[in-house]
């Protein structure tokens, strides 16, 4: 389908519910058949989708690459290290003194 946010332009020809229709079927675009005879799946213009998915199938496994998120990766760090603490406020301070101190927006007072 791709992903605009993340830059992956996607394959063209298929929308939301081609890709969903073919992945509810077979799971992975590894195992979509490359002949569209060879679909479960009854699609509007199979022939001219399946062509395309032949002639971009690794473009299709490039961005089904760069959209999963690793698990697997060693971490240097503890999970307890890595948890958010706040900004650290001294840093904070700095930065803010840096920048010439925005004005605070008006608190809300309910009633």
């Amino acid at each position: 389908v791709g992903d605009s946010a993340d830059g992956i332009p996607g394959i063209p020809g298929f929308g939301a519910k081609t890709v969903a229709a073919l992945l509810a079927a077979y799971g992975t675009v590894e195992a979509i058949p490359r002949r569209s005879a060879d679909w479960t799946v009854e699609l509007r213009g199979a022939m001219r989708l399946a062509a395309t998915l032949d002639g971009k199938r690794e473009e299709a496994r490039l961005y089904k690459r760069l959209a999963t998120l690793a698990t697997d990766v060693p971490l240097a760090e503890t999970l307890s290290e890595l948890h958010w603490r706040g900004a650290r406020q001294a840093h904070y301070r700095a930065l803010e003194t840096s920048l010439g101190a925005l004005p605070q927006p008006p608190r809300f007072r309910g009633g």
